[in-house]
């Protein structure tokens, strides 16, 4: 089955306002197995939309669309698709008492406009909306069906998993079993990861193996089809077993997981607790071992510094002081100090971690030389991922 979306706003085309639903949609339509081959972003202009409707058409099985069915004359998506299907626009009056519930349970009151979002093209099958007032609809043409969907990503997401998905699965051509997984590996780069894993990327078929990139960390994802859930498990295990033998322990975890809960369930799991203190990183690891779900972190503290002061070559020494100070200071089992030789902001600067108990150290030195944004990322990732390799 072949599918393409049309994302339909001039805020969109104008880049007032990120696109959060190109991905949501992309995702959903993957995990039922839909191919989805092509996706057109459209502003609030009638002509527009109906020649990416009238394309789409041609080209795919199912079109779906998000955005343009709110109460304004900018919303364009059903008079298109009722013009573009020859299916007139009909008031329904269930949609309409659904639309005054909705206003009634929030305390306020429909505007006039509101009344356009009760007429949807003729014949079409409403997809309702439980968080707000503008129902959704399908549109079956000539074999093919237009699925239009509201453009506030909360509503979309909701009206997507009741009305979206369950109709595509009813359509038919969807696998029965899909089964994903995600290896998540840090302490390398992307072109190493890539080179890496190319013959697997580009030879397997099922699972299709997928990369991607965040500051400090790769996820491989491994997305397999089966009869069932067992022969779908089976495929992905094959080849999970052979991206594990490459990469050992710089896969850190799976799908779920993230550095710093991995890190925090092996602290708790051996009844440790850590104190960290930073410079560079602001107390961001802290933060993202506060926010763990395991009580772990002791204390934290930030040493803030001005531009003009220089630690030329003593960042290593200084990181396992600050280390050894933080954990006898806070009677904690484990210190982490995370150091730069220069201030937040810059763009290049080498970052010194070390990570004390009382019979280990270990100080660790990363260059860092991208935006101060994904440097600091980075940073976070790294540090973390000093202490999961410290904990063994």
């Amino acid at each position: 089955m072949k599918a393409e979306l049309i994302i339909i706003g001039s805020e969109i085309i104008l880049g007032e306002i990120e696109d959060a639903n190109s991905a949501y949609l992309s995702r959903q339509l993957a995990d039922i197995g839909v191919e989805l081959a092509f996706r057109t972003t459209v502003g609030n202009n009638p002509d527009n939309l109906r020649e990416a409707l009238t394309t789409a058409l041609r080209r795919s099985e199912v079109i779906v669309t998000a955005g343009g069915l709110g109460p304004t004359d900018q919303d364009i998506t059903r008079s298109v698709v009722a013009d573009v299907t020859c299916n007139p626009l009909v008031f329904h009056d269930e949609l309409m008492e659904r639309i005054k519930e909705f206003f009634h349970r929030i305390r306020k009151t429909p505007s006039p406009g509101h009344e356009r979002e009760a007429f949807i093209p003729e014949g079409a099958i409403p997809i309702q909306n439980s968080i707000g007032s503008a129902p959704g609809f399908i549109v079956k043409h000539e074999g093919r069906a237009i699925i239009s969907l509201c453009g506030v990503p909360a509503e979309l997401q909701q009206m997507s998993r009741f009305g979206l998905i369950p109709f595509l699965l009813e359509k038919g051509g969807v696998q029965a079993e899909i089964y994903t997984r995600m290896l998540k590996i840090t302490g390398l780069e992307e072109p190493l990861v890539a080179r890496v894993c190319d013959d697997l990327i580009r030879t397997s078929m099922n699972p299709v193996i997928t990369m991607l990139t965040y500051p400090g960390e790769i996820h491989v994802r491994m997305k397999a089809y089966g009869e069932d859930r067992a022969e779908a498990e089976a495929y992905i295990s094959k080849v999970e077993t052979e991206i594990r033998n490459r990469f050992g322990d710089f896969i850190f975890g799976v799908d779920s997981d993230t550095l710093d809960s991995v890190v925090a369930r092996k602290l708790a799991s051996r009844d440790l607790d850590i104190s960290v203190i930073e410079t560079y990183t602001a107390g961001s690891i802290a933060d993202r071992l506060y926010w763990s779900g395991e009580h772990v972190l002791k204390e934290c503290r930030v040493i803030g510094r001005q531009r003009d002061t220089h630690l030329p070559r003593q960042s290593e020494k200084l990181a396992v002081l600050l280390a050894d100070m933080v954990r006898k200071e806070t009677g904690s089992a484990i210190g982490l100090s995370a150091v730069s030789e220069t201030a937040a902001g810059v763009e290049s600067t080498d970052l010194w971690v070390a990570v004390s108990s009382p019979d280990k150290k270990i100080v660790t030195a990363y260059l860092m030389a991208q935006s101060p944004d994904v440097n600091k990322a980075k940073a976070v990732s790294f540090a973390l991922d000093q202490v999961r390799r410290f904990l063994g």
